[in-house]
């Protein structure tokens, strides 16, 4: 059986690794791209796709030693939360080595008006002291913690449906997929009448339009941290990736 680079998927960046990985490794190693389950129809060009959970810690332990992992590469979004941690117990565990795939934050730019928040329920808080009408450009699971946010207008838009139960109350629902475009935001917070934006630092590329509308319109925007980092090294584009890996194995 050959030895595996898993690499924990759920990201733009996760997506475009393997088919990057050179041959002389992709020929040695089994490339396996794991999925929580959440995404739906995941998409990779090359490798093999897991899905589903490994059961924490112990769970990720077992599958490091019966598939011989020689090289976790945690890709998860900037804000996962517990498989960065379990990544991190695990390979400590089992001496594995492992290495966190993270794009760049977005930064702060001349005109921008960007106020912080540490995290969701903080943003919640200091969303009632600002602004009229608010634009949440979050994922489904994050709007719970706007529920009982009251006196302003609340617009959320998400990919899919969240449960009714974390629905804010009396807010505007928004359906679309990024990538999203300058115009396109301009035009939907200008018809909104939009005067604050609240997301989380993601990084994203297919998402920064927003960012850029809101410098152009004089909009606020209320900035979600992202979460601590677990030690160890990082590693913020494909090229720097790509030369980890030739270095790793020697190429």
């Amino acid at each position: 059986m050959k030895s595996q680079i898993l690499i924990l998927g759920g990201t733009t960046e996760a997506r475009l690794l393997p088919p990057a990985i050179p041959d002389a490794i992709a020929s040695k190693y089994d490339i396996v791209t794991s999925f929580s389950g959440i995404t739906k129809s995941p998409k990779i060009e090359a490798g093999q796709i897991r899905i589903g959970g490994f059961g924490g810690v112990e769970g990720l332990c077992n599958y490091i030693t019966a598939h011989n992992v020689a090289l976790i590469i945690d890709a998860t979004h900037p804000f996962a939360k517990a498989m960065p941690k379990h990544a991190y117990e695990a390979a400590k565990i089992t001496q594995c080595k492992l290495v966190r795939y993270l794009r760049p934050e977005w930064s702060e730019k001349t005109g921008d008006q960007w106020i912080y928040a540490d995290n969701l329920d903080h943003a919640a808080m200091l969303l009632t002291q600002l602004g009229t009408h608010a634009f949440l450009a979050l994922g489904s699971r994050d709007l719970a913690s706007f529920r009982e946010v009251t006196g302003l207008k609340l617009t959320a838009r998400m990919i899919e449906k969240a449960p009714e139960e974390n629905l804010p109350k009396d807010c505007n629902i928004i359906y679309a997929r990024p990538p999203f475009h300058l115009n396109d935001e301009e035009a939907l917070f200008s018809s909104q009448k939009i005067d604050i934006l609240v997301t989380k630092n993601s990084g994203a590329q297919a998402t920064k339009a927003k960012l850029e509308a809101c410098r152009n319109l004089g909009i606020q925007v209320l900035m979600i941290n992202r979460p601590t980092v677990q030690p160890g090294p990082v590693i913020a584009s494909l090229d720097r990736m790509i030369i980890r890996l030739k270095e790793e194995f020697t190429l």
